[in-house]
């Protein structure tokens, strides 16, 4: 039979990359619009950092939950599902008169979000040749950078002119529209008798698929067995993958710098960095929504360029330093600088935790599949990603604790103090990476 059309699947992949833009957009779009969320809803600042922090709760517990639906019950209708109630949190939260109502939207939205990455990437898995996947997977996380983008200076132009309550509304009915979408454009797979698509010519196979094994030549069979290792969901053997994974001493490393290091942009970014700029520097909505325009840059330039140096390096570990020595810095300036600095300040200031949160990820993720066996690769990189969006939601609500104990000192100096866990997180990473020593040539 015939395969689908080639245009079939560019609309298939272009509709799970809106998803994974609308991902994006909700993890960080309340950092613009939190000054006149907290007036409007008459938030302190602990009560700030609680709402931040909705979301990546509810999309750190849903991580679990929604892989196993997507593989027991399918990622299309799991999409449909979770999407969709993403799509009313949104509602929610746009017409939220309380923060208890707007926590609960804002934790919705968290839910609807957390599945669109591990149900794409599982379509996409479907759909596409391996030789093509790669490429894929890149484009599909350079849309979430075009999110915070749009997340940054477009969301703040858009709440000056028509105010936050207008501007959620539609997102909401957009992400219902999305969702919609989902259901109506993507197959779980292709049907029997279809091949993936689009079709790799023979030439264009790696000589081992051409030849027709399974696997490259040389690899012995004990190695075969490592590299596809039978799936169990018993209990004992979930608990050994755990204890394999946890008794790799640099592993934990990489976990530790992951959360103290990558964090700090997730939490900056992500809720405190618009109302800092806005009442401790004075930035103007249009120039707080350049500077914030920074960090979605980091991540669609920033990415490519961190996996570039770590293999021009043949260093994992120096890109780690790098980005702690950032962070560093960045904490120091937060701490100790005094208000107003001037503009290009901010921005390297601003840059150093970006580059710390997304020029590092490469790097992060690459170090973990090279010091642990292939058996455990996937359960490390879920580890990884609920490792972060948990810790970054309990330091929103730790910042916004102090916020409120050192409110009394003025937005300045309340600031200052309350910054100083990222002092500490920074301090913590860089440690880490000194420690970090795997082997190899990545070393």
């Amino acid at each position: 039979m015939r395969t689908r059309p080639l245009s079939y699947a560019c609309l298939l992949f272009a509709t799970l990359c809106g998803a994974y833009f609308l991902v994006f957009f909700q993890r960080l779009s309340l950092g613009v619009i939190m000054p006149s969320l907290t007036e409007d809803l008459g938030l302190t600042p602990s009560m700030t950092g609680w709402l931040g922090s909705a979301f990546l709760y509810a999309y750190a517990a849903t991580q679990i939950p929604a892989g196993l639906l997507v593989d027991n019950w399918g990622p299309r209708r799991t999409m449909l599902l979770l999407f969709g109630m993403g799509g009313v949190g949104g509602l929610l939260f746009a017409s939220a008169a309380s923060l208890g109502t707007a926590l609960a939207g804002r934790a919705l939205v968290g839910v609807g979000m957390a599945v669109v990455t591990t149900a794409s990437f599982k379509i996409m898995s479907n759909w596409f040749r391996a030789g093509i996947y790669a490429r894929l997977v890149s484009i599909f996380m350079a849309t979430g950078g075009l999110g915070t983008f749009f997340a940054a200076a477009p969301l703040a132009a858009l709440n000056t002119a028509f105010g936050w309550r207008p501007v959620f509304r539609g997102i909401a009915v957009f992400s219902l529209f999305w969702g919609a979408l989902l259901w109506l454009m993507v197959k779980d797979a292709p049907s029997r008798g279809r091949e993936r698509t689009p079709a790799l010519s023979s030439m264009q196979r790696p000589a081992c698929i051409r030849s027709g094994c399974a696997h490259p030549p040389g690899v012995s069979a004990e190695d075969r067995h490592k590299r596809a290792p039978e799936s169990s969901t018993s209990p004992a053997d979930i608990l050994r993958t755990f204890r394999i994974l946890f008794s790799s001493p640099q592993y934990r490393l990489i976990v530790l710098w992951y959360l103290t290091g990558a964090s700090l942009f997730f939490s900056f970014a992500g809720l405190w960095a618009g109302d800092y700029y806005r009442r401790v520097h004075g930035l103007s909505a249009e120039s707080l929504g350049a500077l914030l325009s920074l960090g979605s840059l980091s991540l669609i330039l920033g990415t490519p360029a961190g996996a570039w140096l770590s293999d021009r390096l043949h260093s994992r570990r120096a890109v780690l330093i790098i980005g702690s020595v950032c962070a560093l810095g960045s904490s120091l300036s937060l701490c100790f600088s005094s208000a107003p600095l001037p503009l290009w300040a901010l921005w390297l200031q601003f840059g150093g935790i970006c580059v710390a949160g997304n020029a590092t990820a490469s790097a992060v993720f690459a170090s973990a599949r090279e010091v642990l066996p292939p058996s455990v690769l996937g359960l490390s990189t879920s580890m990884l990603s609920l490792s972060i969006f948990g810790c970054t939601a309990c330091l929103q609500a730790v910042i916004g604790g102090l916020l409120e104990t050192f409110s009394a000192l003025g937005p300045e100096q309340a600031y200052a103090h309350a910054f100083s866990v990222y002092l500490v997180f920074a301090s913590v990473s860089l440690a880490a990476a000194l420690m970090f020593r795997p082997s190899g040539h990545q070393a």
